[in-house]
């Protein structure tokens, strides 16, 4: 589910999704465009995010640099 929220007094998107893969789930925060983006049940490959860990919890978000690829 896409939501927006202010940044720097700006309404921007974004939009929560997991990935997994064999060994594990990440939380990713998709921003602006990238929110748009339909990734559910594709295969990915995705470069350029911040990393961050938040009580014991590992996350990603996308950044100005971000590219997603769907991966066939």
């Amino acid at each position: 589910m896409t939501k927006t929220v202010k940044v720097k007094g700006v309404d921007v998107c974004v939009k929560s999704v997991s990935l997994k893969d064999d060994t594990n789930t990440i939380k990713v925060s998709l921003w602006r465009e990238l929110a748009d983006k339909s990734v559910v049940g594709k295969y990915l490959s995705v470069t350029n995010v911040v990393v961050t860990s938040f009580n014991d919890e590992i996350s990603i978000s996308t950044t100005s640099k971000t590219v997603i690829e769907v991966r066939l």
